[in-house]
């Protein structure tokens, strides 16, 4: 998992390209902020619920599956969100704001190990 250094750079890296979305259309880059608060909300409680798992502490399944159907419905809110007021969040966008700090991860991984 990444630090937090990583969340700051891809969080900067996001709010840079959301600024830059909004010279073009004011609904890209609400729908990158959107998409990137989201995704960086996933990504957190991500990795605090799969350390817990991962070191074997008090994880109940009950709590996974909740974590994962709250989890993925959290996803699905930021996109229903952008469906329903296209004039104000851009779908594509949020999409691509949910998966930045992802790409963020590989790109990093990528680098780092062609070195």
């Amino acid at each position: 998992m990444a630090d937090k250094k990583d969340y700051l750079y891809c969080l900067i890296i996001g709010i840079i390209a959301a600024l830059i979305a909004y010279f073009f259309n004011f609904t890209w880059g609400n729908g990158l902020l959107l998409g990137l608060v989201t995704g960086l909300l996933h990504y957190l409680i991500m990795a605090y619920c799969l350390g817990k798992l991962l070191q074997k502490q008090r994880f109940s399944p009950i709590l996974f599956v909740l974590y994962f159907a709250g989890n993925m419905g959290l996803m699905a809110l930021a996109l229903a969100i952008s469906c329903f007021y296209p004039t104000i969040f851009n779908v594509i966008a949020c999409a691509v704001g949910l998966i930045m700090h992802n790409l963020y991860i590989y790109l990093q991984a990528f680098i780092s190990r062609r070195k």
